[in-house]
């Protein structure tokens, strides 16, 4: 049985998943932050985006991106 921790990550990964903001996800967004460097980020998208703004993104895009890996 998952803990209430857990449960509340899970509800976070499908919030940040559907939370539009500038035509992707949050989601979208942290994975594409994580691919890349800030300069890179800003001269492709024409914005700083910074995930820790957001409770946990951080940690649910970097496990997105890394496959689960710590």
């Amino acid at each position: 049985m998952p803990t209430i921790y857990e449960l509340y990550l899970r509800n976070l990964k499908v919030r940040y998943a559907i939370q539009p903001y500038k035509n992707k996800s949050l989601l979208e967004w942290a994975k594409i932050w994580f691919k890349t460097d800030n300069d890179t980020f800003y001269a492709d998208y024409g914005f700083n985006f910074n995930p820790h703004d957001y409770p946990h993104l951080y940690e649910i895009a970097r496990e997105e991106v890394n496959g689960g890996a710590r």
